[in-house]
């Protein structure tokens, strides 16, 4: 059975009052499972449970890389609900 693998967290905060407010984090939330992150590296390999991941730096993901393809899954997201909502404008007029 394969593991489920852990990446970076997306979170997107856009408050709609104050676009000055608006940002974007990539952190690593996977404090008990970042073992098993995709990117993780650790002083060995494969890392064990429990093993901590050199890229983490307090919560945030250090490794580009990683961080890139949480931002691409997240916005392959965001277009996926923009056209389900366009469709369902549609269906309503």
């Amino acid at each position: 059975m394969a593991r489920k693998l852990n990446g970076v967290s997306v979170s997107v905060w856009a408050d709609g009052v104050d676009y000055g407010n608006d940002c974007v984090t990539t952190e690593c939330d996977h404090v008990d499972t970042q073992w098993q992150c995709p990117y993780a590296l650790g002083y060995t390999s494969p890392m064990e449970e429990g093993d901590k991941c050199c890229y983490k730096d307090g919560g945030d993901c250090r490794l580009l890389a990683a961080r890139l393809d949480a931002l691409k899954r997240t916005l392959n997201i965001v277009k996926r609900e923009i056209k389900k909502l366009e469709a369902e404008a549609e269906e309503s007029e």
